[in-house]
C-alpha cells in the first residue's frame, strides 16, 4: 500500500499525466459485458466526459475494420487512472478487457502513462 502510494506520488510530481482513452465496438464478441450506471459516471468523471460529454470526439470507424474506432480521450491523475483500470482494466487472470455497455454501444477503456 505505502509503494503504490509512493509511487503514484513520484508519477503525480513529475508534471506529466496519464490518458484515458476509450474505443467504442460494433459487438462486444466473447468479452464480458459490463452495463455502466449513473453511479459509475459519478465514479469516473473522466469516463463520463469521453462516453456522454464534451471529450466525446469520435473519429470514423477504421478502414479495413469497421468494427471499431476510438470516440475520445482526456487527461487524468494517477490515480484515477489506477481506480479506472482496477474498475474496468483487463482481468488479471485473462488479460482480457470486459466491454462497457452503454445505451446499446460497447466501448472499452485503456488509460497509458507518459
Amino acid at each position: 500500500m505505502l509503494a503504490d502510494a509512493l509511487t503514484l506520488y513520484a508519477h503525480e510530481s513529475s508534471g506529466e499525466q496519464p490518458m484515458l482513452y476509450v474505443m467504442e465496438q460494433t459487438t462486444p464478441g466473447e468479452n464480458v459485458v459490463v452495463p455502466l450506471t449513473e453511479q459509475d459516471f459519478e465514479q469516473h468523471p473522466a469516463l463520463d466526459a469521453v462516453i456522454r460529454g464534451k471529450e466525446r470526439n469520435p473519429s470514423a470507424w477504421e478502414w479495413g475494420d469497421r468494427s471499431q474506432r476510438v470516440i475520445g480521450g482526456t487527461n487524468v491523475s494517477y490515480a484515477e487512472s489506477r481506480a479506472l483500470q482496477d474498475a474496468y482494466g483487463p482481468g488479471r487472470e485473462t488479460w482480457v478487457y470486459p466491454h462497457l455497455e452503454y445505451e446499446g454501444a460497447y466501448y472499452l477503456v485503456v488509460t497509458a502513462w507518459p
